[in-house]
């Protein structure tokens, strides 16, 4: 199933095959192919490519941009994903 993740302005659309599209202010501006790891995702675009670091919910560019997973949200104290709260514990796990 397709990943979006969004910020005010711009839209990636990560697909299962390996693809991804990028759309600005609603209007498909590029697309390419990325690479995954548990860490990073890196957007290969015709000429230049873009890694991002993965948070829970969210990718943030080089330049600490931050785009936020449809459907999941970090939120002061856990995690808003499809409207049910998960607490994050004082001692850092996830309740």
């Amino acid at each position: 199933m397709p990943r979006k993740y969004t910020n005010k302005t711009t839209h990636f659309i990560l697909h299962d095959d390996g693809t991804f599209d990028v759309y600005i202010n609603g209007k498909f501006k590029e697309c390419g192919l990325y690479e995954e790891t548990p860490d990073t995702v890196k957007l290969d675009y015709f000429k230049h490519s873009s890694i991002f670091q993965k948070e829970e919910g969210c990718l943030i560019s080089e330049n600490y941009r931050v785009w936020i997973e449809d459907r999941i949200m970090n939120v002061p104290g856990g995690i808003l994903n499809n409207g049910v709260f998960i607490a994050n514990s004082d001692s850092g796990s996830i309740i």
